[in-house]
């Protein structure tokens, strides 16, 4: 009987042990995944590239390294969140964030990447901001907010160029059309057919102005449609990415979930297999 006590009491403290040293890993959610815990700040230790730099490479893919744990899926919906692009006249530029899985690249636990979903112009400023709300695994926030300024490399586009180059047209054909006025008052003054004439040139030339100002106040109206098209597929790219970024969570949660409850099942596994091997040895 002594001997029965004692082989049942050896079996549960071999499982407890057993237990213990297996699930240690997985139950160590109070942690940060770096150390320190909650004693030590959530910080941006690096970031590619870094705050102020000029001539980078297109295409971008911002990469960003924390202190902590900020990919885990207990934090990883609410930390895509917390980044934007904006160019330099404040448009907001689609991104992607990219995480990897912490239970299966637990070197990757601090990494987090931007990936802009539309193309950089290049020769142009861009700001990436982090807020304040971005956590780790520990539940600590960013201690202060993040932006991260750089410039893309190559000339900027010419558009303000095109914009100068249409309006000395627009003044040297206003021009051109002053001087016809001024000649058709002039030759007015010699005969009355002249005076006419005159009247009948000018009245053409401002039929022609009139024309000339029509076709000019459609080409706004058919650019501003093209940008209200192009606007319009943006967005729809832009909710399109959203979709697959909330897809390829909820497979890493569902992932993390599995590789999380696998030390459990070892460890039961185990328990079974010594318990049935102390069973069968003291019933001989």
């Amino acid at each position: 009987m002594a001997n029965k006590t004692r082989g049942r009491f050896l079996v549960i403290l071999l499982a407890a042990v057993f237990c213990f040293v297996i699930a240690s890993p997985a139950l160590s959610g109070q942690g940060d995944g770096s150390g320190g815990g909650q004693s030590n700040p959530l910080i941006l230790v690096s970031s590619n590239p870094t705050d102020g730099q000029k001539d980078v490479e297109l295409p971008v893919l911002i990469n960003l390294s924390f202190s902590k744990n900020v990919i885990n899926m207990t934090v990883s919906d609410n930390n895509r969140k917390c980044f934007s692009l904006y160019s330099a006249d404040g448009v907001l530029v689609p991104v992607e964030v990219i995480m990897a899985d912490d239970q299966i690249e637990p070197e990757k636990k601090r990494d987090i990447a931007v990936k802009p979903l539309q193309d950089l112009k290049p020769g142009t400023s861009y700001t990436l901001k982090v807020s304040q709300e971005l956590r780790s695994k520990s539940g600590v926030c960013l201690e202060n907010p993040v932006s991260i300024n750089f410039v893309t490399i190559g000339k900027p586009s010419e558009e303000k160029s095109d914009e100068s180059a249409a309006g000395t047209t627009q003044s040297e054909t206003g021009s051109s059309t002053d001087a016809d006025k001024t000649d058709a008052v002039a030759g007015s003054t010699t005969t009355d057919q002249n005076e006419t004439d005159s009247a009948s040139n000018a009245n053409t030339v401002q039929e022609e102005n009139d024309t000339v100002s029509s076709g000019q106040a459609l080409e706004p109206a058919s650019e501003n449609i093209d940008k209200s098209s192009a606007e319009n597929s943006d967005n729809g790219s832009s909710s399109q990415a959203v979709d697959e970024n909330r897809s390829s969570s909820k497979a890493n949660e569902k992932s993390g979930i599995f590789h999380t409850y696998i030390p459990y099942a070892v460890c039961l596994v185990v328990i079974c297999v010594i318990a049935y091997a102390f069973a069968r040895r003291f019933k001989r």
